[in-house]
């Protein structure tokens, strides 16, 4: 990757130019990664579900869970 910098009188990187090419390859990984769902929406509900109990000091002892299971 082709990458030149842009710096100001005291030296310190400013700026930064790349190849139109590496932009759009930079992109294309920017937009894929912004369309990957990481959790389903039940899994979301269940997840801040966990959370609120966990504040409120009512999460589930795994001990307890592994032995009913």
């Amino acid at each position: 990757m082709n990458i030149q910098y842009i710096t100001n009188e005291k030296g310190r990187k400013t700026a930064v130019v790349v190849s139109l090419n590496e932009w759009e390859k930079i992109m294309a990984k920017v937009r894929a990664f912004e369309e990957m769902e990481f959790l389903t929406p039940e899994d979301e509900r269940d997840r801040k579900q966990a959370v609120s109990e966990l504040q409120k000091g009512e999460a589930l002892d795994l001990r307890e869970a592994l032995r009913e299971w």
